[in-house]
């Protein structure tokens, strides 16, 4: 007897914590200092600027993920579908775009210049959003903070 509840003890711990995260999407991103980033990703190769407020607008009406990437010079950006919010014809949506929650990056747009509680008096305040190809990922940094651990998609896409 003792035996079995041994057994089923860790199993219903397994199953309520289950139950309780069952249909909560995982939230795809991380917040990083610009100094970490560089750290971790390498300095940026390629920089496309994006008005904050624009970016803000297409958050807004994303839903759940947001969608980016970077081609010739240009940043396109899609919701979880793909479907892209800037379509110019120049985007491919079999293409590979990252994919990062839309509370992550309205949590970096929120911040402002004193990101993550560090100010840094090289960089001020600013109204752009930096999209950046680094070493094999994408980045995006507005002011002392950059986002990044998206998922790649394909393969790994929320839809």
């Amino acid at each position: 007897m003792k035996r079995l509840i041994l057994l089923l003890v860790p199993l219903l711990v397994c199953s309520v914590f289950t139950a309780s995260n069952y249909g909560q999407s995982p939230i795809i991103g991380k917040e990083f200092t610009v100094r970490e980033a560089n750290e971790l990703f390498g300095k940026p190769t390629q920089t496309v600027r994006v008005d904050a407020k624009f970016l803000k607008k297409l958050l807004d009406n994303s839903g759940e993920y947001f969608m980016f990437t970077i081609k010739n010079g240009k940043a396109y950006f899609a919701n979880k579908h793909k479907k892209l919010f800037n379509d110019d014809g120049g985007f491919n949506g079999d293409e590979t775009m990252w994919v990062v929650s839309t509370s992550v990056l309205k949590h970096l747009l929120s911040k402002g210049a004193n990101t993550m509680g560090i100010k840094n008096k090289s960089t001020t305040a600013t109204s752009d959003v930096l999209i950046e190809q680094r070493s094999g990922t994408l980045t995006v940094t507005y002011n002392d903070a950059t986002t990044e651990m998206a998922w790649v998609c394909p393969p790994s896409c929320p839809y």
